[in-house]
């Protein structure tokens, strides 16, 4: 893919059955401030971001 990873986003031992996670949080955010470098979101396990796909 070519893909540069600027930022991690890691809610440690944070269940994925609510979205009220700190880090989760600060991602959408993070994308809009840095839309024009921000291409691609590589979610390592989808489970892991939510629990309803």
């Amino acid at each position: 893919m070519g893909a540069i990873i600027w930022k991690e986003f890691v809610d440690r031992g944070a269940s994925a059955k609510s979205a009220d996670r700190p880090e989760l949080q600060k991602m959408p955010e993070y994308i809009k401030e840095n839309a024009g470098r921000t291409d691609y979101v590589i979610v390592h396990k989808v489970d892991r971001l939510t629990r309803n796909r």
